[in-house]
């Protein structure tokens, strides 16, 4: 055991990377992720998000769709499940989450991250976008992803779905998944640290 834990210490420590959330704007998008932005955005009009219900996916970049998740909000208590889940998420992802809470995401680091990321998207009201950069290994060079969050509101008030969507590809994919498997797993209990950043708890 002692020998696995230096091991996975010794792989953590080749990768570096630096994950940056911020408002989700036209002038930092790349590529599809900008228009999918820009659609959501004409949908929305006024109010701080469109409505899941009235989601035109014709409007979506067809590189995108696949690789597209959406979660439905439910409180008491608050959770986020999974009612859209792309093709291209089971293939790079491992399976299919749908139906299923983020918490049930693994490897659990990863659902901890989405978790937050989540919360924020409550808390703000807003879409957040999630920049990874210089992602590094001993064999590889940098790279850099976006990760969009998009909210929806059904009644005008609330976040109601958050759709999420990444720009990568399966090398990207497979490092991240590399990183995040070699993270012993601390026991973070999901279910308290949805309740700790509820929004309406605070």
């Amino acid at each position: 055991m002692a020998n696995d834990n230096a091991d996975i210490r010794n792989f953590v420590e080749k990768i570096k990377f630096e994950t940056l959330v911020v408002p989700a704007a036209r002038e930092i998008l790349h590529a599809e992720l900008k228009d999918l932005f820009e659609h959501w955005t004409e949908l929305r009009g006024r109010r701080f998000a469109p409505a899941w219900s009235a989601f035109d996916w014709d409007g979506v970049p067809p590189r995108l769709v696949p690789h597209c998740a959406t979660v439905e909000v439910r409180r008491n208590p608050l959770d986020f499940v999974y009612v859209y889940w792309g093709v291209g998420r089971k293939v790079m992802q491992r399976g299919d989450y749908t139906g299923k809470s983020m918490r049930d995401f693994r490897p659990k680091a990863i659902a901890e991250k989405a978790i937050r990321e989540s919360c924020e998207v409550l808390t703000q009201q807003a879409a957040i976008c999630v920049m990874t950069e210089s992602l590094e290994s001993g064999h590889s060079q940098p790279f850099d992803y976006q990760f969009l969050r998009l909210p929806f509101s059904e009644d005008g008030e609330t976040v109601s779905h958050i759709m999420g969507v990444g720009l990568y590809d399966e090398k990207v994919m497979q490092r991240a998944y590399d990183f995040y498997n070699a993270q012993p797993d601390d026991d973070v209990d999901l279910g308290a640290l949805i309740r700790r950043l509820d929004p309406a708890a605070c």
